[in-house]
């Protein structure tokens, strides 16, 4: 009964221990039909800020243990309004 019960509780905690990946939104680049890369100053386009606000609602409250960011202009583009927002650390 016990192992049972201790195998229950191990499958509970593995669940919860989960990372969670979010690709960039659309970017300028992909307006043109670039691939990026690392290339420094490439925007979101128009369609790619709707998408990040869009990220506000869409996220919504979940609780992250951490939120780590790529240095990248368009992933930071990306998750600023949800950081900004009433869910994110801003």
């Amino acid at each position: 009964k016990s192992e049972k019960a201790l195998i229950t509780i191990f499958a509970i905690a593995f669940v919860f221990e989960s990372n969670n990946l979010l690709r960039h939104a659309h970017s300028v680049a992909n307006d043109a039909g670039i691939l990026a890369g690392q290339l420094p100053g490439i925007s979101l386009s128009e369609k790619g800020r709707e998408q990040a606000l869009g990220l506000v609602d869409r996220i919504g409250a979940v609780n992250f243990a951490s939120v780590r960011v790529s240095p990248m202009q368009r992933c930071q583009e990306t998750i600023d309004p949800w950081l900004q927002s009433k869910f994110g650390s801003g």
